[in-house]
């Protein structure tokens, strides 16, 4: 594991705030928890789906789901980070079959 700095501390103490206030639905904690993640979550989306339409409707759909599954966010559980990579992951895979024409997987709701 990197070291940390106080920088990192601070954004990451910044996500889970964001998070936790976009759980009780606030839009301004919302557009902060996506600057705070987007370049991470893109990524992993562009790895699945390679650049496209396909990525952005997955990334748009990621961040539908996000803000919907916000109230689950345990900052005891998971970190932010860990909570929104494991979320958009688990979003990649049921974009991806579903895109395949496979079944979609139902909604497992919380994610750790």
């Amino acid at each position: 594991m990197p070291p940390t700095n106080d920088a990192t501390t601070a954004r990451a103490g910044e996500l889970e705030s964001a998070l936790l206030a976009c759980g009780r639905g606030e839009t301004d904690a919302f557009a902060r928890v996506y600057d705070l993640t987007c370049h991470r979550v893109y990524g992993a989306v562009l790895q699945a789906f390679g650049p496209g339409r396909p990525a952005e409707d997955a990334t748009c759909a990621i961040y539908a789901d996000l803000w919907h599954h916000a109230p689950h966010f345990d900052p005891v559980r998971s970190t932010g980070r860990a909570w929104v990579s494991a979320f958009a992951r688990a979003s990649v895979l049921r974009e991806r079959r579903t895109a395949a024409g496979g079944p979609a997987a139902p909604d497992g709701g919380e994610v750790a």
